[in-house]
């Protein structure tokens, strides 16, 4: 079946393709003469430019027009301003729109249809017949209208033929052509967003409650008119069709976070022929980021990510996968000496530059006052406010020692979000550009329990948890430059609760020779299911085995040298690290180097804590001493370059600390 057809079919189900009249000469001419429209629009835009890159394009897109010419010229038609003519000026306007803001264009024929952000319904189309589908005064719409046929014919079917359908189309699509149909389906399923669900469920009233099928949101499109579902419901839909296209279900997503106005599900998605290409699917929206690892890929740009501290990652099912930490409360932890790497993954680490000063206080209480650039273009400036109190217990007649480290601390903060087409590649939106001004209370409460056991002069054993609760509240002005310029003043926030569980052991091999064992694994406390948000459900994040050697000579010089096995569901990883440190009175300089390597190819997600593929990174840091501690200056430089499937990625980093 596959063969038979023409390339630009091969979005129809093979049960739809097989009943339709074969595509004439006047068809074909309209194809050809619409991408010759489009590609020279294209080349319009290349006509000032100078870089051998540009050159190169401009010379690709002028064999492919003349290919394109000759190939239309070799066409027996009979009136060919006919075809011509139904390549309407509104139809330009609205693909050249599209293209100067950054729209990309398909290289080949049988992909050449053009991405709307909305794809009309036009119910007027026949269901069994392309009699007049492919004629050319219907052409504008038809052509359009190929995601809406596959719509209708799902829309149409019964639950139970509905799998059937999606699964012969999905064998016969692209995976761009998967996730273009996603987003219309995303736009008809918004038509029906239901205020009162999303009320409901911000009052907590018991009917928002209760989970909506995919099955059940795809019927009421079709047999009513009332509005159902919102934006939980929808992406865990579209996540459900993604599946039933045949998509690998390890590589898409629902994700769950807090934005600028409330929180906000988008469907993040993996291609599996380019795995550094990860798009983000919100209703009809779509963007796509590339080689971008670590946490910071799932920065937003539609629906940005201004008051999460955390993404809540979903399965296809809608159920809950794991909990990821936010670039924001990593941040923020920082400033107030947290250790993230014990409670949210060893592999976290600063992915941002920062200037910071730090004062100290009566009473253990410590103030630092920050700026910093994180990975999305936003910056974000304030004050933190904490205090650390250490407390060591004797167990009586025993050799055991109970340790607590508690840190309190609360934050105040200005966040400036500039997101728009000039920072990022979008595919589809309805928006060019935005800019949120937003005001944040952050709070952070986090507690270290250690029992350690000794067992003789060189060994002790050990047994630790860390707990961590936190909340933000923020006060954001957003501007949505679009048709129609907006603004809103809305207040949301986000919670989160965080726990590890470990032991370890602690051998002095020699004097001057330390070896410690650890495992531990990290939990967090979420909403096991996605539509219904019911159920609270602990989600295992990640378990660790790590073991370290520290040497100390007798001179200023110190030695660390350490391994670490990371296992999770996406992503399992091996690092090792070398740090060796020269003390003196008046300064301490460190160089330090490792080296990550992913276990295994398969499920390995970019957005991972650490990202995908093998890691070089190596730093330098300088601190300067004064009055015998390290209260004066700190200088870390750092450098990284990453290799995954075939790209090599370098990045650095710039951190100042003052602490006075």
């Amino acid at each position: 079946m596959k063969k038979i057809i023409f390339p630009f079919l091969l979005l129809s189900t093979s049960l739809i393709v097989a009943q339709y009249r074969p595509v004439t000469d006047e068809d074909k001419h309209i194809i050809f003469s619409s991408r010759i429209e489009a590609l020279s629009l294209k080349l319009q835009t290349k006509e000032d430019c100078t870089t051998e890159e540009c050159k190169n394009e401009k010379d690709r897109l002028q064999k492919k027009i003349a290919q394109l010419e000759t190939q239309k010229k070799n066409l027996k038609i009979t009136n060919e301003n006919a075809t011509t003519d139904t390549i309407t000026e509104n139809w330009k306007s609205e693909f050249r729109y599209h293209l100067l803001n950054g729209r990309s264009l398909r290289e080949n024929l049988n992909n050449s249809h053009v991405y709307y952000p909305s794809i009309p319904n036009d119910p007027s189309l026949p269901e069994e017949t392309f009699e007049s589908f492919y004629t050319p005064e219907n052409y504008t719409s038809s052509y359009l209208n190929k995601y809406s046929l596959l719509y209708n014919k799902v829309l149409q079917s019964s639950s139970s033929e509905r799998n059937s359908v999606l699964k012969q189309a999905g064998d016969l699509m692209s995976f761009e052509e998967k996730i273009t149909f996603l987003n219309h389906v995303g736009q008809k399923l918004q038509s029906r967003w239901d205020q009162r669900r999303l009320d409901a469920t911000i009052q907590l009233k018991k009917e928002a409650f209760s989970a909506l099928p995919c099955d059940l949101l795809l019927d009421n499109l079709n047999n009513s008119n009332s509005d159902l579902g919102i934006c939980r419901d929808i992406m865990a839909c579209m996540s459900s069709i993604m599946a039933k296209l045949g998509h690998d279900k390890d590589y898409f997503f629902p994700i769950l976070y807090s934005n600028d106005s409330s929180f906000h599900t988008i469907l993040t998605v993996v291609d599996p022929d380019n795995p550094q290409n990860i798009y983000n699917l919100s209703y009809e929206d779509q963007s796509v980021q590339k080689n971008i690892h670590g946490i910071k890929a799932l920065m937003q740009h539609y629906f940005p990510e201004i008051n999460s501290l955390n993404f809540r990652m979903y399965n296809w099912n809608g159920q809950l996968e794991m909990t990821l930490p936010s670039q924001l409360k990593l941040f923020l932890n920082n400033t107030m000496e947290i250790d993230n790497t014990m409670l949210y993954d060893p592999l976290v680490f600063e992915e941002y530059n920062f200037l910071s000063r730090q004062k100290n206080l009566k009473d253990n209480k410590k103030l630092n006052v920050f700026l910093t650039e994180f990975a999305s273009g936003d910056w974000v400036g304030g004050v933190s406010l904490f205090n650390r109190k250490n407390r060591n217990v004797l167990i009586k007649n025993t050799s055991s020692i109970l340790k607590s480290d508690r840190v309190f601390g609360i934050s105040g903060l200005f966040r400036k979000s500039l997101r728009n087409a000039f920072h990022y590649q979008y595919v589809n939106t309805l928006n060019s550009g935005q800019s949120h001004d937003t005001g944040q209370g952050y709070i952070n409460y986090h507690h270290i329990l250690d029992y350690s056991h000794i067992l003789n002069e060189k060994t002790t054993i050990s047994a630790f948890g860390n707990f961590a609760a936190a909340g933000i509240v923020g006060v954001t002005s957003s501007k949505y430059f679009s048709k129609e310029e907006r603004e809103e003043l809305k207040v949301t926030g986000d919670v989160d609760l965080n726990f590890s569980l470990g032991a370890k052991i602690n051998y002095l091999t020699l004097p001057n020779l330390d070896f410690t064992f650890k495992t531990y694994s990290g939990y967090s406390l979420g909403i096991k299911n996605l539509s219904s948000l019911t159920v609270a459900t602990v989600s295992v994040n990640f378990l660790a085995l790590e073991s370290e050697f520290k040497y100390a000579t007798k001179g200023p010089i110190k030695v660390q040298l350490s391994g670490l096995g990371v296992f999770r569901k996406y992503g399992d990883v091996f690092r090792t690290r070398t740090q060796i440190t020269y003390d003196t009175d008046k300064w301490r300089r460190y160089v330090r180097g490792s080296y990550q390597l992913p276990l295994g190819t398969e499920n390995i997600l970019l957005w991972m804590p650490g990202g995908a593929g093998e890691l070089l990174s190596v730093g330098i840091g300088e601190q300067f001493k004064s009055k015998s501690s390290y209260t004066s200056l700190s200088i870390d430089l750092f450098y990284t370059q990453r290799n995954f499937n075939g790209t090599k990625i370098h990045s650095s980093n710039v951190g100042v600390f003052v602490n006075l």
